[in-house]
């Protein structure tokens, strides 16, 4: 955008002395002008890796979903696998008590 210098209207004195002025506005212009740009690319930087960080957190979210899962069925075997501790025990047990009361009655049956 082209600007009209601001000494064509003035006096010559003072046209004089806001040439350097207009110098520096231009210097600090251009200086806006490179901070834009430098912000609109740190802006969409902030965006691309929000996106990325959308991803991965989608990707984390779908991992503790199925981590939870696996935590519930591996609960269910190890819990199956306990009863089938517990019957072989009990198995173990009776096998025990039915000689005891073999022993028991061997004891006090007649003998020939």
């Amino acid at each position: 955008m082209a600007r009209a210098p601001a000494h064509c209207c003035l006096p010559p004195a003072r046209a004089a002395r806001t040439g350097p002025q207009d110098a520096d506005l231009d210097a600090i212009h251009e200086g806006v002008q490179k901070l834009k740009a430098i912000a609109i690319e740190m802006g969409e930087e902030v965006d691309m890796q929000n996106k990325m960080i959308e991803e991965l957190t989608d990707k984390v979210d779908t991992v503790e979903e199925r981590l939870v899962s696996l935590n519930v069925k591996l609960k269910n075997q190890l819990d199956g696998v306990m009863k089938g501790d517990k019957f072989l025990v009990n198995f173990v047990l009776c096998l025990i008590l039915l000689a005891i009361i073999g022993f028991i009655a061997s004891q006090f049956a007649p003998q020939p």
